[in-house]
């Protein structure tokens, strides 16, 4: 993707050195649904890998019913199940941070993008582990926009902060948005169905790319920057999601 140089300093709110935004631009593309990515088996050795880490590792945010387990970089035990998988669809990356997560409640629109100002973000990689009951079918929304600043999330209409407990950023500004359609409506049956726990007002300008299957054991693959969000899977009869996430730079 190329942009002049105009355009492209108007996205880059993080003042990346040009040769290192114009890198990253480069790598957008199309989100990836794999299914079947790891095996049952393997799903279970990664949940078993989870409940293997200290305690202290756990992050809890009650506000948002929500735990995670962190971490700064690709840990062994996981590293040596699925490197070698992922390199042959993404090539050589790395990886800068991820998480175990579980959530009762549906995540609304936001980016992981880090705050990796020298480096070109990559991809986001994430592997649905559970659903609690298990057997129910719910979605990853896709937008088609991208957001280039730090962990962000988006509130178009005024209301929200830095409290959201899927970000540390809030943007009200959706101008430096790249891709955004002002005058875009989402169809009211997906609004209903799909993104009931959003404040509609905060999809003013967005629009959807792909509404992806949250199965257990694909994988999905897809821009740091692009922005994205549960579908509300409480309507689902879901009452807690988990998943393994991995968030990337290129090499």
């Amino acid at each position: 993707m190329i942009f002049s140089d105009g355009i492209a300093e108007k996205f880059n709110v993080n003042k990346k050195h040009p040769d290192v935004f114009r890198k990253q631009m480069s790598l957008l593309s199309d989100p990836i649904l794999i299914e079947n990515f790891i095996t049952p088996e393997e799903v279970e050795e990664l949940k078993k890998i989870e409940l293997s880490k200290p305690a202290s590792s756990r992050e809890g945010r009650p506000s948002a019913e929500y735990t995670e387990v962190t971490f700064n970089n690709w840990e062994e035990a996981e590293k040596n199940l699925l490197q070698q998988r992922l390199q042959q669809v993404l090539g050589d990356f790395q990886v800068w941070g991820g998480n175990y997560f579980s959530t009762s409640v549906p995540y609304l629109p936001h980016v992981d993008t880090g705050a990796n100002i020298s480096e070109a973000n990559y991809k986001n990689i994430v592997i649905p582990l559970q659903t609690y009951p298990a057997g129910k079918l719910t979605h990853l929304v896709l937008f088609k926009q991208r957001y280039f600043g730090n962990n962000t999330g988006f509130y178009g209409s005024g209301v929200g902060g830095v409290s959201e407990f899927t970000c540390n950023e809030s943007l009200y500004d959706y101008s430096a948005i790249l891709n955004l359609e002002p005058n875009h409506q989402i169809d009211s049956q997906i609004l209903k169905t799909r993104l009931n726990h959003v404040n509609h007002l905060n999809l003013k300008g967005l629009s959807i790319s792909q509404i992806i299957p949250w199965k257990v054991g694909s994988c999905i693959i897809f821009d740091s920057a692009q922005i994205h969000c549960s579908s509300d899977f409480t309507q689902q009869g879901i009452i807690r999601k988990s998943g393994y996430s991995l968030f990337t730079l290129k090499c």
